[in-house]
């Protein structure tokens, strides 16, 4: 019969053995980096607000060309005797000047969202989507077989890091005093 103090050590051991296998097994690998932190892509949530600063500026832009025009052929009716009109500027640009504000805080907003996301919020859906696509997505051949399943596979994870992702950065708008398209709400 062994003793109490040999099975001590005998436990101990063992106990050493398993966690060196754990520790050192290469079973479990996620590439380089491990778990990867998700991109924030503030032209994917902010682009009916940069669309309505590009449409501004690009109306600003033909005006002050219009505008010029018209001061230019109001001087010479003036220079040439006639009695030109005055020609009053309009100033959109205080217009364009807050919807490239409103931009910028839209993409603060998505930036800030996605410090959240990669630091906690949706860590889960970032590690079970790493996890698919690792044991579905890589390292297989290149067939419409395997890249199939691996659309089946991981089709719902993505999903719901994609739902989890939209939530955060929709209450970070909403924060800001934006909606949910990254434009100004009604109230600010």
């Amino acid at each position: 019969m062994i003793s109490d103090q040999s099975r001590l050590w005998l436990l101990a051991a063992c106990l050493l053995g398993c966690m060196g296998t754990i520790f050192t097994s290469n079973s479990f690998h996620l590439g380089q980096s491990g778990v990867p932190n998700l991109n924030p892509s503030p032209q994917r949530y902010c682009m009916k607000a940069r669309e309505a600063a590009r449409r501004c500026l690009s109306t600003t832009r033909r005006s002050r060309v219009r505008n010029r025009r018209r001061r230019l052929e109001s001087n010479n009716s003036r220079q040439s005797g006639g009695g030109g009109d005055n020609v009053q500027v309009s100033a959109p640009a205080a217009t364009c000047a807050a919807m490239l504000e409103q931009v910028s805080l839209c993409e603060q907003s998505v930036f800030k969202a996605y410090r959240q996301i990669n630091m906690s919020w949706c860590i889960r859906e970032i590690q079970a989507r790493t996890i698919c696509e690792v044991e579905w997505c890589e390292d297989v051949p290149n067939t419409p077989q395997s890249m199939k399943s691996c659309n089946d596979e991981c089709n719902d994870v993505r999903e719901a890091l994609s739902k989890c992702e939209r939530r955060i950065v929709e209450k970070y708008f909403h924060r800001g005093g934006l909606l949910a398209d990254g434009t100004l709400s009604s109230r600010h």
